[in-house]
């Protein structure tokens, strides 16, 4: 059978409001290095959702630096392994190893 696994089918995905969608979704986000995930990604960061703390990964996995004010008030989050994966990502995006600048 055959499954559609381009960016926006997986950004779809994220209309499923299920806990596995996001978790799957923004995982494969990330993976694929698509610009096209990062406002997806944010909206998943900021939604409360379940697997937040993945599309933190996803969004340092692309390293956009549109993902900088989200992945900052992330540092105050609820979940410490949201802040703990936003704080990492950050430093990472501080040192300049970020994969792209897009502004």
């Amino acid at each position: 059978e055959y499954f559609d696994l381009s960016p926006n089918a997986i950004i779809k995905a994220l209309d499923l409001r299920s806990h596995y969608a996001y978790l799957l979704a923004a995982r494969a986000l990330g993976e694929l290095g698509n610009p096209l995930a990062v406002e997806p990604l944010i909206w998943l960061l900021r939604s409360k959702q379940h697997g937040r703390e993945v599309a933190v990964i996803a969004l340092g996995q692309l390293g956009d630096r549109r993902a900088v004010e989200p992945l900052t008030e992330a540092l105050n989050d609820s979940d410490w392994e949201v802040r703990l994966h936003a704080e990492r990502v950050l430093a990472r995006f501080k040192s300049g190893a970020g994969r792209r600048e897009t502004d």
